[in-house]
């Protein structure tokens, strides 16, 4: 037995971690228990990977084939995006979905269904999954595919793990030129103009918003990105010699968990201000490596250390287009009035998530996403904020969820579907799926 816990900090059990070292022995390490539930690398922030009895993918580790010419990739489950990454860019490839950090294996990006900064034009991860294998509780390999039994496929991707264990996956691949992006960033006052860039901007690449969440006026101030895969004709001198750069190893470790007060409103004060008004000139360009505009919070290692041995919860919730500006309006006004300050806030544009994915988070509209630190304060606000989202026809992201009611579930997933008792999570128990 063994303490694991969500990446966030928040829950901790005592679990029993069965693994296996090739697809062929996972059934061995499953069978006979009551349930069990797949864990990739535990980035999921809530209890989505959390059961008394758990199966570790990450001994999953083989990347089986990469067609080049084709730009198809063969993966065992429990890869990382990392090792993908570090393979398929120097070779002029990218994944063409990615979330905030590179540390997810592919079987959680498919349970997850992960989106990106491009969602609106490309959608979610399971958009460029050519097919899988999965294992169920009988020990039979299915293999799924958009075409084939497509109706597990669908209910697999978002399924958060709960209709088998997934071995293997093949991945389709974007095509790039160089490893750099140009970015233009315009800060904004206002949520209505920030919208509104993500109206201009919805089709042609990658679109995210930073948010100054301390409110100090009735017009949020925000930071407006919109990135671009740059050709090397387009890249400057030094950096047209080695245009398809690899990703960074490097990261900044965090070593112990902050003591509470660290972070603290006057020091988010200080912070956003800074940001802000580094950002403040009308337009301002750049060029970033891929690593660095994906992926920057991958270079501090153990970040969430700095909200302490608590931990935090991040809400993450999607408004439909039409109640987009007057949920978030709504929702920001209740956060100001809690006094519960959040430390991070991250808006993105969302498309549909495909008609036949009962579990699969997106649907057309914005996503914000706040980060908290957990209290009883923080949980009592969020109940309230759910509230909302019922009001306006939104709901929660399940891989970053550990708090939502059954209820809430219920309303905000109503083509839920039958689930394969034998894959469980504390997830599923909480929200009686």
């Amino acid at each position: 037995m063994q303490i694991i816990h969500g990446w966030a900090n928040y829950p901790k059990i005592e679990a029993e971690v069965r693994s296996a070292d090739n697809p062929s022995q996972v059934f061995d390490a499953i069978t006979g228990q009551s349930s069990i539930i797949a864990r990739g690398n535990g980035r999921s922030y809530g209890d989505a990977s959390l059961s008394e009895l758990v199966f570790n993918t990450l001994p999953l580790s083989n990347i089986i084939q990469f067609d080049r010419n084709a730009g198809i990739l063969q993966t065992e489950s429990g890869v990382l995006l990392k090792k993908i990454l570090d393979l398929i860019i120097p070779k002029g490839y990218f994944l063409p979905v990615v979330p905030g950090t590179k540390d997810i294996t592919v079987g959680g990006a498919i349970a997850a269904d992960v989106h990106g900064k491009n969602h609106p034009s490309a959608g979610s991860f399971s958009n460029f999954v050519i097919g899988f294998d999965l294992l169920d509780n009988t020990g039979k390999v299915i293999h799924c595919s958009p075409n084939e039994n497509n109706s597990l496929f669908w209910n697999t991707c978002g399924g958060m793990g709960l209709t088998g264990i997934i071995l293997r996956a093949s991945l389709r691949l974007k095509k790039i030129d160089s490893s750099y992006l140009k970015l233009k960033r315009t800060p904004l006052v206002g949520l209505e103009h920030l919208l509104d860039q993500f109206y201009v901007h919805e089709d042609k690449g990658y679109s995210v918003a930073w948010i100054d969440a301390l409110l100090h006026s009735k017009q949020p101030r925000s930071i407006f990105t919109f990135g671009q895969h740059l050709a090397p004709s387009e890249l400057p001198g030094s950096l047209k010699k080695k245009p398809l750069q690899p990703i960074s190893g490097s990261t900044f470790e965090i070593p112990f968990h902050c003591p509470s007060f660290f972070l603290n409103r006057n020091v988010l004060k200080v912070f956003n201000a800074v940001y802000f008004h580094s950002n403040k000139r009308s337009v301002r360009k750049e060029i970033l490596h891929i690593d660095s505009f994906f992926f920057s919070l991958d270079t501090l290692g153990h970040w969430y250390r700095l909200y302490g041995k608590k931990g935090f919860l991040q809400y993450q919730f999607v408004l439909p287009h039409d109640q987009s500006l007057k949920g978030l309006n709504q929702i920001f006004r209740k956060v100001k009035a809690s006094g519960e300050p959040a430390y991070l806030a991250v808006l993105k544009m969302l498309g549909p998530s495909h008609p036949d994915s009962s579990m699969s988070f997106p649907l057309p509209g914005f996503t914000l996403a706040m980060d908290f630190k957990a209290s009883q304060k923080t949980f009592d606000l969020l109940n309230t904020l759910d509230k909302v989202l019922l009001d306006h026809g939104g709901r929660l992201y399940l891989a970053k969820d550990a708090r939502m009611s059954p209820k809430t579930f219920r309303a905000t997933y109503p083509k839920i579907v039958t689930r394969n008792s034998y894959f469980r999570s504390l997830l599923s128990d909480r929200l009686e799926i």
